[in-house]
């Protein structure tokens, strides 16, 4: 029992803490060559187990699950252990670039929608040049918010210059400050126009934020009131360009949904393929509420993700998801 007990905490040291042999060595006051032997008498006798997760590879069996469970036309799930955000975010949206090529034809419209994820595939996509014809609009208005992957016309244009594509833009803010500022943008002949190009698109790029929302997404807190006036089950749990839904899937219909300068949630039902890009467990119930909209027929994802959703959606059929969720918002 000593010998099984030294070698896990040994495993533990160097596996999970980083040491170094060295540094193990001189904790334990042995040689360095002790800590080699019991490190590979620990892996022979099965205590450490060594799997090498391919990231450019698909977890076959989680995507045929999620593609079950939602009825998704499409799913990849990126094999990776990989916690650090900024780079799951990357990986995730590198494999989603693949799979846009392998799903968008010459001559589609291709919608695209903002934030960090959306702003890393578009970072991240190289053009193959066999794509032609195509043209790339916003499917959400302007954002007071400085940080690059709010700012969607920019994107735009910068995906359509690697697509060879016809950029169109959005001179509009995401919200409008008053209904009558609503009604005058929207009944511009510019609006009008992209209006037309929402119910052309083919295929677009979205993602999900991670709950709590406890701001719009022009910075303002102005959903603080719904999180106080609803059951947990209606709290708003995530967006799809800018159209926050429950973890049920449904859309919240309100004064502010109402001055939402995007496209609108009949429109995104009309596109035939959506292409839904999200990495990190914590979004599990955003994502969770985005796939029971029925809005995402493709859907690229990490292993830790794919399986949280999976746990979610057993919560939701308990019905404790209700408690998790308010202990999620408490939080905040």
């Amino acid at each position: 029992m000593d010998d099984l007990q030294l070698m896990v905490s040994v495993a533990r040291m160097y596996y999970q803490q980083g040491l170094k042999q060295e540094e193990i060595a001189i904790r334990l006051k042995v040689s360095r060559a002790s800590i080699s032997l019991i490190l590979a008498e620990a892996r022979r006798s099965g205590i450490v187990e060594i799997t090498i997760r391919n990231p450019l590879e698909d977890n076959a069996e989680l995507s045929r699950a999620l593609c079950a469970q939602f009825g998704l036309a499409r799913c990849m799930v990126v094999p990776t252990s990989i916690r650090e955000s900024d780079i799951l975010i990357d990986l995730t949206a590198s494999r989603a670039a693949e799979v846009f090529d392998e799903e968008a034809k010459s001559g589609d419209t291709v919608g695209i929608a903002w934030g960090r994820t959306c702003h890393a595939f578009m970072s991240r996509y190289a053009a193959r040049g066999f794509l032609q014809g195509m043209q790339v609009i916003p499917l959400i208005g302007g954002s007071n918010r400085n940080l690059e992957r709010y700012q969607l016309n920019e994107m735009v244009r910068l995906f359509a210059e690697k697509l060879q594509a016809t950029p169109s833009f959005i001179h509009a803010p995401a919200l409008a400050s008053s209904h009558e500022d609503f009604e005058l943008y929207m009944g511009s002949s510019s609006m009008k126009a992209i209006m037309e190009k929402w119910r052309a698109v083919n295929i677009a790029v979205v993602s999900v934020g991670a709950p709590p929302v406890s701001r719009e997404f022009d910075g303002s807190r102005v959903l603080a009131a719904r999180k106080k006036s609803a059951a947990p089950e209606a709290f708003s749990i995530g967006d799809i360009c800018a159209r926050y839904f429950d973890v049920k899937g449904r859309f919240v219909e309100d004064e502010l949904s109402g001055r939402i300068i995007g496209i609108p949630v009949e429109s995104l039902r009309r596109i035939p393929k959506i292409l839904c890009v999200v990495g990190g467990p914590e979004k599990a119930y955003s994502l969770l509420g985005a796939l029971k909209t029925g809005l995402i027929t493709i859907l690229v994802t990490d292993e830790k993700t794919a399986a949280a959703v999976l746990e979610a959606r057993r919560e939701d059929e308990s019905g404790r998801i209700g408690r998790s969720i308010a202990r999620l918002f408490d939080q905040s």
